[in-house]
């Protein structure tokens, strides 16, 4: 029964010249589940085909032979035990055909060749998108050959940041013979393009870097620019794998395996390459704006879709990525072979739920691309989300050796020396980043971050600062706010988020920046206007057909409830967040079986049910205890929660003693962390906003001035803490009472009138505000 349960080896691991698209093959033949492996005989054997036309061969036929029937056979038999011969017959006569043309015929010589910026010379400036976009058109059409080996764009951007010639736009011939030769090209490709009345005639060269020598000249011609697209790219292309210095043979099937564009669009292409860009850059909106602008032109562009998705899961929309994935992958079919590749690893990921899947793919466009650093990336991020730190240090350096200037994977290697907790070398690769990439907001986002995570909360809002005279748009505001908030200098916080609505350039934002103010004005006691900017924020999310934003609003709205005593309401929106959330993240779904469980049994302690809110506490503590030391940012603050609760109801019981014991001992902050769920982990970080059940502790058990100190913790930041609390201002007031208690009279005066000037426009029926000033009057 081994063969039913063991998983199957990589077929590789026994022929590592194996190519890795027949290893996936094999594999997915070998596929326990039914639903995993081909569904027909017809798609296995077209998949076969798809590979033999990716392995060189020497005496192809030149045309393929006719059929032996006129019409495809129909004849279907009724007898699932018939089938099954007939799928593993032409596997292993397709299998066999493959790995022979791979074992006995040996690899073909590959020619290295670069495309470097086209000139304009049509005199009409718009049409300098076009420099760089026919380069990268052809770039994707000759990388469908086997025999070439393609410099890609962002290559010869690495190779300029290498040579100190980062700002360089258009890179001429001088240049492009220079770069070459830093990178061991064998041939360059110079051209132009020039319009005269209706026709664009677009002109290429091909050089031999080594000698100088003019290989060929081209010429390509057609009635509007979009005929670049629609033939002068594979007429081109044509040209120039037979101008390249392949031999006849080689040339003649490069020729064959040259495809199409990605794309039937000019203009659509424009705009996903500057979606492209902006995404590089962490440029979300930027980036959202021209991909979905390029799809509204191409609604069959692949690869649009798959930045769209990728933009959308950094904004935390999982909805609208699957969409996009869901796209990406029924057009697929469309896109050159490295861009499906990215498609179907992606796919694997998030729909399949097969990491193994996704990353022998990656493995393989590693493998056919060495120079392709994205990947690398990829690979970084697979290694980086299984916490293999060392292999993804690897994966990491091996991008730096292709550009050892690359921002965002320097960037990258901060995040992830953060999450080991080496906060020194983080803020080494963090500085590496900023200096090579200056005028890029994102670097100087995270390293406001870094200031954060260590306490440097002045250093922090300056970095943020600077993110936002970077990119004004860029959307730092809102920590910013927050930032404040844990200074517990709410004026400023309010105007940052005002700033924060001004700038937005969606309406995604704007509406995180009226929930931002709804929980702030919550916590100055301005209860009924934190109400309306909360139905602002969930009113304008709900109008954008997101979940997620709607859910936020939910969570929020039932802790309010439950701080306002309303505790039927805060059970019924806490289970419809719970509805809201599952939808935005089914995948999540034990992380919101614990928020629930949790919640009951807060809200049984809160209307004084002990023993239920106990019972219901158990499991949770088992659950926790289960789950390993890194237990993520969400769960690591419902921990937080959960012992806070804990020690209520044993507080709750009269056990004093136990809850000072325990929290004295066992209970320990966790600084938050800022990434795309930033807003569900910041709530539980903060709510249930009355924390300080260890100072209630100390004054039941008589020890005032212990209580007193506690209380003085809890309103005095400490940098060397992890606590990134919002400012309480009720603490003030609640160390108003003791010191009163105590007869410090004049510190009791302070503490009552820094907690009235926080809560100036407060609600004037809050009990806290009400014995405050009546307090206040009477010192």
């Amino acid at each position: 029964m081994k063969h039913k349960g063991e998983k199957p080896r990589d077929p590789r691991e026994w022929n590592p010249q194996l190519p890795a698209a027949i290893s996936r093959l094999i594999l997915k033949c070998l596929e326990k589940a039914k639903e995993k492996r081909f569904p027909t005989a017809d798609e296995l054997r077209a998949e076969i085909g798809a590979i033999e036309k990716g392995i060189p061969g020497t005496d192809k036929e030149k045309t393929k032979r006719k059929s032996l029937t006129s019409n495809e056979i129909t004849v279907t038999f009724g007898l699932k035990k018939l089938f099954i011969p007939v799928v593993a017959a032409v596997a292993a006569i397709g299998l066999g055909l493959v790995l022979w043309r791979f074992v006995f015929l040996g690899q073909a010589v590959e020619r290295s060749i670069a495309v470097i910026t086209f000139q304009n010379q049509t005199g009409d400036k718009s049409y300098d998108y076009l420099q760089a976009a026919i380069p990268n058109l052809l770039i994707s059409s000759l990388e469908q050959s086997k025999y070439l080996h393609v410099t890609t764009f962002e290559r010869l951007r690495d190779l300029l940041r290498q040579a100190g010639k980062e700002q360089v736009d258009v890179i001429d011939s001088e240049l492009g013979f220079e770069l070459c030769r830093r990178d061991n090209v064998d041939a360059l490709v110079v051209g132009s393009y020039v319009k005269a009345g209706d026709t664009f005639a677009t002109d290429v060269k091909i050089y031999d870097v080594k000698t100088g020598k003019l290989l060929k000249s081209a010429t390509a011609r057609g009635t509007g620019a979009q005929t670049i697209l629609d033939k002068q790219i594979g007429q081109l292309s044509r040209d120039i794998s037979r101008g390249v210095g392949l031999s006849k043979k080689a040339a003649e099937e490069a020729e064959v395996q040259i495809s199409g564009s990605q794309t039937s669009s000019l203009e659509a292409y424009k705009y996903f390459s500057m979606g492209k860009e902006s995404l590089d850059k962490f440029y979300y909106e930027d980036a959202r704006q021209n991909l979905e602008k390029a799809v509204e032109l191409d609604p069959q562009f692949a690869m649009a879709y798959l930045h769209l998705y990728r933009v959308h899961i950094n904004r935390n929309n999982p909805q609208l990525a699957a969409q996009a994935l869901e796209k990406a992958k029924a057009y697929s079919t469309r896109a050159p072979e490295k861009e499906r590749l990215y498609i179907e690893a992606a796919y694997a990921r998030r729909v399949e739920k097969d990491t193994d899947k996704e990353f022998r793919i990656l493995q393989e466009i590693a493998a056919k691309y060495p120079k392709e650093k994205e990947v690398r990336s990829s690979l970084f991020a697979v290694y980086q989300q299984k916490k293999m730190y060392p292999e993804a240090v690897a994966e990491a350096n091996k991008a730096l050796e292709l550009d050892p200037k690359w921002a965002y994977i320097l960037n990258q290697l901060g995040y992830l020396y953060i999450g080991m907790e080496d906060l020194g070398k983080a803020e080494e690769y963090l500085k590496r980043a900023v200096s090579v990439a200056p005028e890029d907001a994102n670097p100087l986002d995270s390293f406001g971050y870094l200031y954060f995570l260590t306490g440097r909360l002045d250093e922090a809002i300056a970095q943020y600062k600077e993110a936002v005279r970077v990119k004004p748009d860029f959307g730092s505001e809102d920590i910013i706010a927050y930032i404040y908030a844990v200074k517990g200098e709410y004026a400023e916080a309010l105007d940052w988020l005002d700033q924060f609505i001004l700038a937005s350039p969606s309406k995604n934002w704007q509406s995180l920046g009226y929930w931002w103010k709804a929980v702030f004005h919550h916590t100055l006691g301005q209860r009924k206007q934190a109400g309306m900017e909360l139905a602002r924020a969930e009113k304008a999310w709900e109008s954008l057909g997101d979940k997620y934003g709607p859910a936020m609003a939910k969570l929020v709205q039932a802790h309010f409830y439950f701080e306002g005593g309303e505790y039927d309401a805060a059970l019924r929106v806490f289970s419809e967040y719970q509805k809201d959330i599952q939808d935005a993240q089914p995948q999540a779904g034990r992380l919101a079986v614990t928020e629930n469980d949790l919640w009951l049994a807060l809200v049984e302690w809160k209307r004084g049910r002990i023993e239920s809110a106990r019972q219901k506490l158990d499991p949770i503590q088992i659950l926790f205890s289960e789950r390993p030391k890194d237990k993520g940012p969400i769960f690591a603050q419902l921990e937080k929660t959960y012992k806070i609760l804990q020690a209520e109801i044993w507080l709750s019981e009269g056990r004093t003693a136990k809850v000072l014991d325990f929290l004295e001992k066992d209970f320990a902050l966790r600084a938050p962390f800022i990434g795309p769920a930033y807003a569900r982990i910041l709530i539980w970080h903060n709510f249930p906003s009355e924390q300080d059940v260890l100072a209630r502790a100390y004054q039941k058990a008589g020890h005032l001035d212990k209580a007193i100190e506690e209380y003085r913790k809890l309103i005095t930041f400490d940098p060397a803490s992890q606590d990134r609390r919002m400012h309480n201002p009720v603490y003030h007031y609640r160390l108003a009472r003791l010191y009163e208690q105590k007869g410090l009279r004049p510190e009791a005066k302070g503490e009552y009138a820094r907690f009235l000037e926080l809560w100036k426009d407060a609600d004037p029926g809050l009990t806290e505000l009400i014995d405050a000033k009546k307090r206040f009057a009477q010192l």
